[in-house]
């Protein structure tokens, strides 16, 4: 029995030609020939079915690889949205801080303005009191010299009525 070194020709010319050896091969009863044309035609469709398994592996590797790359999009799209949720909700606080402290100021400022308006308040009574006071005072030294005065005139007076002996 001799081994045939032809190779066999892919794809339905391949199958044509197998089944065309086989066919002559039984009619002019060439078993060598006939079993060529059989394994030519297996071997032929055993890379057909080689070539649609190796297209469907590929076909897999590509849809695992699209769906690699979803999930990739799905968790950075994920991330990004925490990412800018957690800027807002920093910004937020920012913004609450802000009014806090602006609230905080303008009421500090209010209150100041309110203690020193009564600081001013009371230095006006102080200082109102305290010329009242210095003219009460100057009244009452202007009365006590003038009782004085009056008081050395009448003594004056009682010495000119009552001369006494000094």
């Amino acid at each position: 029995m001799t081994e045939s070194t032809e190779s066999t020709t892919g794809g339905a010319l391949g199958k044509v030609v197998c089944k065309a050896k086989a066919a002559v091969g039984s009619l002019v009863g060439q078993k060598d020939l006939q079993r060529e044309g059989i394994l030519q035609q297996a071997q032929s469709d055993a890379e057909i079915q080689a070539e649609r398994e190796k297209q469907a592996v590929d076909q897999r590797q590509q849809e695992a690889e699209v769906e690699e790359r979803r999930a990739e999009v799905s968790s950075e799209r994920d991330r990004l949205r925490v990412e800018l949720e957690a800027e807002e909700r920093k910004q937020d606080v920012e913004r609450h801080e802000a009014t806090a402290e602006a609230r905080i100021a303008t009421e500090a400022s209010r209150k100041e303005a309110v203690i020193e308006a009564n600081a001013e308040a009371q230095q006006r009574a102080a200082d109102v009191v305290e010329r009242a006071a210095l003219h009460r005072r100057t009244e009452e030294a202007a009365e006590a010299a003038r009782l004085e005065q009056a008081a050395k005139q009448a003594e004056h007076r009682a010495d000119a009525i009552d001369p006494e002996d000094k």
